[in-house]
């Protein structure tokens, strides 16, 4: 038996390495089980780290169940555990996932075993899924996020393991004894450690490939050939670009760098220079003179910076282009008209993006772009807010209350109405919703019965029925459109091109808007399924500044 599975392994790991010559993003890892009895039975149990407001029976629910609530042998299996109805977080427990069946695992009746398996996600994908954002507080240091985050401690393999999948998360970080509050970073999702696979990355082949994306051999190019007409003077490009970045600029004063035993004196005045927190070292050129002179002698010293060639105004009409991002399914369309490259690139390289009128947002927006390698200068600190409301988890009483709440409707329950029904003069409870140019609506839950319902809307009432199985945005597009909302799935922000507050930049959300069709007015977007902590913060900067109101239910 042992043979046939030696045999049967052997299969994968060769079909795994014709699988990762074809495809070239292919892992293969290991699913960690333990073989365990209950009550005569074997199981494969999984080993499960206790999270923030999970409790035993919540557990048992996400992995399956598979006790059907008898949970006499499990004490049997967690003897370490005092008491399951106070699990803390970070403690450990084994998990049954399946019974096993006599044909299977004949050989062996207890232990641990891996189960190899083969995903077409590259280790950066599986890494990145498994991250979520979060922003430094005061106090907070790089092991102190590891240890609360991963419920582990200082020193433990675990925690080593952390720590080098936080550095391949956030690669801009070239000092973990620095981190700046109020700056975004991605970190483990504490939810990790419960992946089958998560015990393979403590693997060292494994570990191996944890580790930043090597660059792409540099290769020179030549300066853009500018052909459009831009607003910004030269002098100001660096001081916009480190404006959007939240850096510092240094574009007085002199820089000297030692060469050949003498020190060489650079003019920050003609090679400006900002030092960022996402990239290292940006210097400009201003004349391909200063270009010629510098270059070679501070790359000596500063060898993974960026250097850029300030662009030249002309007078030409412009020739407008796009650039197109997608993050977690939202789409971003940057428009520009001169794109600046660094002299020599590389798969890391940062790119300037320039538009006529420059770019005009929340500066938590556009700070944001930049972790994608994506500067768009800004001559102002744009604030605005991150709010949003939520309503998940609700009955449809209280959904259709607070949703007509958020729309600035006025909703009254149990009002009594008098109507005739087939000639006689009938009285009866219900729910009217009125909108700000006074349209009724009435909201029955089927307490109208028969063909009453008819009579009423022959009787020119507005009526709308809710169904039990009528979903939030169901009941969403059925009261919206006949208050005389419009409702539009995956909206574009800004859509009005003349808006004031258009920078140009559109950004397209797998999302429901609800706006008045003959007005203005706020905007409100609502968000079905999404959980509001991984949703991107900084578009909810943008879509405020917008005046549009986030929704999440």
């Amino acid at each position: 038996m042992q043979n046939r599975f030696l045999f049967i392994f052997i299969l994968i790991i060769a079909f795994s390495q014709i699988f990762f010559q074809q495809e070239g993003n292919a892992s293969i890892l290991y699913k960690e089980y333990s073989i365990c009895f209950i009550d005569g039975q074997r199981y494969l149990c999984a080993s499960h780290v206790v999270q923030e407001g999970e409790y035993l029976h919540k557990i048992l629910r996400q992995r399956g169940n598979v006790l059907n609530g008898k949970l006499t042998g499990l004490s049997k299996i967690n003897s370490h555990i005092k008491s399951f109805n106070h699990l803390k977080p970070g403690e450990t427990i084994l998990v049954p996932v399946k019974k096993i069946s006599e044909n299977e695992f004949k050989n062996q009746n207890s232990g641990k075993i891996l189960i190899p398996f083969i995903t077409k996600k590259t280790f950066e994908k599986l890494i990145f899924e498994n991250s979520v954002q979060y922003n430094i507080k005061k106090g907070d240091t790089v092991s102190k996020i590891i240890t609360r985050n991963l419920h582990t401690k200082t020193g433990s393999k675990e925690y080593h393991l952390g720590l080098k999948i936080f550095k391949y998360l956030n690669p801009e970080i070239h000092d973990l004894n620095i981190i700046v509050r109020g700056h975004e970073i991605n970190i483990p999702n504490p939810r990790m450690v419960n992946k089958e696979w998560y015990s393979s990355l403590f693997n060292p082949e494994i570990t191996k490939k944890i580790e930043p994306e090597q660059k792409l051999p540099l290769k020179k190019i030549l300066p853009p050939v500018l052909k459009s007409p831009i607003s910004v003077r030269d002098k100001d490009l660096p001081a916009f670009a480190a404006n959007t970045m939240n850096a510092e600029l240094e574009s007085r004063g002199k820089l000297f760098i030692p060469f050949n035993k003498e020190l060489k004196v650079i003019n920050l005045k003609e090679t400006p220079l900002i030092k960022s927190a996402f990239f290292p070292e940006i210097f400009f050129f201003k004349t391909e003179k200063s270009r010629l002179k510098n270059e070679k002698l501070l790359k000596n010293i500063y060898k993974n910076s960026f250097f850029f060639n300030l662009p030249e105004t002309q007078k030409s009409e412009p020739n407008l282009n796009f650039k197109k991002i997608n993050i977690q399914g939202i789409q971003i369309e940057i428009p520009f008209e001169i794109k600046l490259y660094p002299t020599e690139i590389s798969s890391k390289s940062p790119q300037i993006f320039i538009k006529k009128n420059y770019y005009n947002a929340p500066h938590r927006f556009l700070s944001f772009l930049t972790k994608y390698g994506l500067i768009l200068p800004s001559p102002h600190k744009i604030n605005s807010a991150s709010a949003y409301t939520s309503i998940k988890e609700q009955n449809q009483k209280a959904f259709i209350r607070n949703f007509l709440d958020i729309i600035k409707c006025r909703y009254n329950e149990s009002t009594e109405i008098s109507f005739p029904y087939k000639g006689v003069q009938v009285k009866a409870h219900t729910n009217i919703a009125s909108s700000r140019d006074n349209k009724d609506l009435i909201i029955d839950f089927h307490d109208f019965y028969g063909d009453t319902a008819d009579s009423l809307k022959r009787l020119h009432f507005e009526i709308v029925q809710i169904n039990s199985r009528d979903s939030e945005i169901e009941i969403i597009k059925k009261i919206s459109g006949e208050l005389g909302y419009e409702t539009i799935d995956f909206p574009c922000f800004p859509e009005d091109l003349d808006n004031k507050k258009d920078c140009g930049i559109q950004i397209k959300i797998p999302g429901k808007l609800i706006k008045k069709t003959f007005s203005k007015k706020k905007e409100y977007i609502f968000f079905p399924e999404l959980d509001s902590s991984k949703f991107p913060e900084p578009i909810l900067y943008y879509l405020n500044w917008l005046d549009v109101e986030t929704v999440f239910i």
